[in-house]
């Protein structure tokens, strides 16, 4: 298990999401509520972060 590498990928993934959201302004993500994007990505985080890494 690698936790370093696990936040690293967590945070590309939130970083991304942010800069499509609020600088590249693309839909749908651009005017969703964060309650929703909340219940879509925070799975994926979750599992991002207690993954094994290889």
């Amino acid at each position: 298990r690698n936790p370093a590498r696990a936040a690293i990928t967590a945070a590309s993934q939130v970083f991304g999401l942010a800069m499509m959201r609020h600088a590249a302004h693309m839909e749908p993500l651009a005017s969703e509520p964060a309650e929703s994007l909340i219940a879509r990505y925070g799975p994926i985080l979750t599992r991002l972060l207690r993954e094994d890494s290889p």
